[in-house]
């Protein structure tokens, strides 16, 4: 398995709650080892 796994949580709406969604329950399928982080990018 991979050292790292990197989650874009994009979208608006529907897919922006799946994104999320996802992001949050990702340490119920991957190793108890997930850490997560935090990057925000606002703008064009």
């Amino acid at each position: 398995m991979a050292e790292s796994l990197g989650v874009a949580v994009i979208g608006a709406g529907m897919a922006g709650k799946a994104h999320a969604a996802a992001y949050r329950t990702a340490s119920a399928l991957y190793s108890p080892c997930f850490r997560r982080c935090a990057s925000c990018r606002s703008g064009t």
